[in-house]
């Protein structure tokens, strides 16, 4: 069964530590690409996800709202999710928002 994202959702497989997402372009269309694309690999057993957020060119209101709403699928399923390399953007509305407390960020890539 394959999952094909839209072209800015890239989702290659890590051998020890899950999938890798990398999110690039602004998050803050109303589409649901990205909760897809975690829906589908979530159905088909994976459990660990790193979200590299490094492109991210900008990121709203409803761009939040898919990063939330797709955390909670993700522990509602006994999964992990992990923010790796965020955009300055990304950091200043994570922090603004107090979100940076609830994920579990890493600003070393290889630390995540």
């Amino acid at each position: 069964m394959d999952f094909v994202p839209s072209p800015r959702i890239q989702i290659t497989s890590l051998e020890t530590r899950g999938l890798l997402v990398e999110i690039s372009g602004p998050l803050t269309a109303l589409d649901r690409d990205l909760e897809d694309a975690i829906v589908g690999h979530l159905n088909a057993g994976r459990r660990d996800f790193i979200m590299r957020m490094s492109g991210v060119t900008n990121i709203d209101s409803v761009g939040l709202g898919q990063l939330i709403s797709v955390y909670k699928l993700i522990k509602a399923s006994d999964g992990t999710m992990r923010i790796s390399s965020p955009s300055k953007r990304v950091r200043e509305r994570l922090k603004a928002t107090r979100l940076d407390t609830i994920f579990d960020i890493f600003y070393d890539e290889t630390a995540a």
